[in-house]
């Protein structure tokens, strides 16, 4: 089996603060240019008991949702993976070239001779600007009958990157949500 390979983000993002120049200064000399990053390590782990032999072409940003790929600043190395051990390799993506949307990290291995894309699994998300994401809470209160179930959707709570549906089940059992989202 090949090894697992996976992206752990370890500052989920990190703003660093820096002064604008000068000349964009004069109108508002408090403004300050924030410069964000992902910082984390793809995390390279033989699962079985072989040594394997590991090719890092590269990293990719990925848009989820969306067709944004964007070449992460990755050398490429050679690496050996010894079984049931890990190898970190660190990373650090600028967000200030991403579009606002959520994000997943691919790592671009060659194992053993084989190259294929590796998920990382951590998704991330760069913020919209404040004035066009609504927030707040929308009332539903709507009852629906699912064969002896009763589901009540009292509300949506909107925030700056998720949406959170209360949902109340008589009597308590487990039920599956599917959200389905028009493009209008």
């Amino acid at each position: 089996m090949a090894p697992c390979a996976r992206a752990t983000v370890v500052d989920r993002v990190s703003m660093a603060q820096k002064k604008a120049p000068k000349k964009r200064l004069k109108k508002s000399p408090e403004t300050l240019l924030l410069v964000g990053t992902v910082k984390g390590a793809f995390i390279l782990r033989g699962e079985d008991g072989d040594p394997h032999q590991v090719e890092l072409r590269g990293g990719t940003v990925v848009g989820l949702g969306s067709h944004v790929r964007v070449a992460m600043p990755v050398p490429p190395a050679s690496l050996d993976v010894a079984p049931r051990r890990d190898i970190f390799v660190p990373f650090e993506v600028p967000l200030g070239e991403l579009e606002p949307g959520w994000y997943t990290l691919e790592a671009d291995l060659e194992v053993d001779g084989t190259a294929q894309a590796f998920d990382g699994g951590r998704r991330f998300s760069v913020p919209w600007p404040r004035a066009t994401v609504r927030r707040g809470q929308v009332k539903i209160d709507r009852q629906l009958e699912v064969g002896e179930v009763r589901v009540r959707v009292e509300q949506l709570d909107l925030g700056g990157d998720s949406a959170k549906l209360h949902v109340r089940v008589e009597p308590p059992e487990p039920v599956t949500v599917r959200l389905w989202v028009s493009p209008r």
